[in-house]
């Protein structure tokens, strides 16, 4: 319906053409095929990619059954690894342009030229919801598969139980900072904690891998090198940076139990994006655990008896690594008497 709908706006004259209606009409329907589509998508392809040369399939009988066959049509019909994962995507592809295409005319036109120019405008706004629960969609197959597989990567835990952090939301390289101490860092952010991690030992560092076409950063070993409970941020920041900056840092104030020292870990995002990501993803569970420790002293003070602390594990820098130096040399931090204020 939607395609004839826009085949038979086409046909009409400038000033009748309502091309936005078939957008908002479409919103729901969009929705309700492309998120279970790019699900499936995203975690076939991960699957297939993640799939040794000659190794066993991590796919059931069936399935692996068809892709043999498959291979064996790649000279008559489309070569399986390369060009079938462009031919599936495609779909969803043309899904995420429609914002484009939609704003170009808005572009053209204007509400006193044209009498549907609200409608186009609002079929716009709707069809970037549509591309960002398809993004959501993606992102979350994403997130999952690679939670699963950090408790195969990650070679010591110490102490760290990956079944406690709850879902990951959002993962990245980054160059960290605390204490004078700077590198680069495989970050994650989960619901309760934030992972930094480093190649483990006899893996090239993260900053040789860029450019590596054969490099899968969601196969790569990690040595576990900080931490940080979400519950012990007491704060964020962003602060200003200059025009045409290279680096936008995201600051996390944080509890500390050594000396009642406040903490700072400042994560140097490449994108202002990314930091706008993590304001938007870790705020609310910063907010929860700051209610939940209200309640908890609340408690505390109603039933005049202690009240056993959900706070865990005091933090520490960066641990040692005799293979990979800092960036900057070590410097003994000040004590932060208050917080910035935001």
């Amino acid at each position: 319906m939607f395609l004839l709908g826009l085949e038979a706006t086409s046909e009409l004259s400038w000033r009748e053409q309502r091309w936005g209606r078939h957008f908002l009409e479409a919103e729901q329907s969009f929705v309700a095929v492309y998120e279970p589509y790019c699900k499936n998508w995203a975690k076939n392809i991960r699957i297939q990619d993640s799939r040794p040369a000659n190794g066993p399939s991590p796919v059931s009988k069936p399935i692996a059954r068809m892709q043999e066959k498959m291979r064996t049509w790649d000279a008559q019909l489309i070569n399986f690894k390369s060009e079938l994962p462009a031919f599936i995507v495609k779909p969803v592809s043309r899904v995420c342009k429609y914002p484009l295409l939609i704003d170009s005319l808005l572009k053209e036109t204007s509400p006193e030229t044209y009498p549907y120019y609200d409608e186009l405008s609002n079929g716009l706004a709707s069809m970037k919801r549509v591309v960002d629960k398809i993004n959501a969609a993606e992102r979350q197959v994403e997130n999952i598969q690679l939670a699963a597989s950090l408790c195969d990567r990650v070679i010591d835990w110490k102490g760290l139980n990956p079944a406690t952090f709850g879902a990951l939301l959002l993962d990245d390289i980054h160059a960290v900072s605390k204490d004078d101490k700077r590198r680069e860092c495989y970050v994650f952010l989960f619901e309760e904690i934030v992972l930094f991690c480093v190649s483990a030992p006899g893996f090239p560092p993260v900053t040789q891998q860029f450019g590596n076409p054969h490099w899968r950063p969601w196969q790569t070993p990690l040595a576990l090198k900080s931490h940080i409970f979400v519950a012990d941020i007491m704060q964020t920041q962003s602060p200003e940076t200059l025009p045409n900056t290279s680096s936008y840092p995201f600051e996390l104030w944080c509890t500390g139990k050594e000396n009642s020292r406040v903490q700072l870990w400042t994560i140097h995002m490449r994108y202002t994006s990314h930091r706008e990501q993590w304001e938007t993803e870790i705020k609310p569970f910063i907010l929860k655990c700051a209610e939940r420790r209200a309640h908890e002293r609340s408690l505390r003070r109603t039933r005049r008896v202690p009240v056993v602390s959900t706070e865990q594990a005091e933090h520490s820098g960066f641990d040692s690594d005799d293979s990979e130096s800092a960036d900057t040399p070590t410097a003994e931090s000040s004590q932060v008497s208050k917080l910035p204020s935001i």
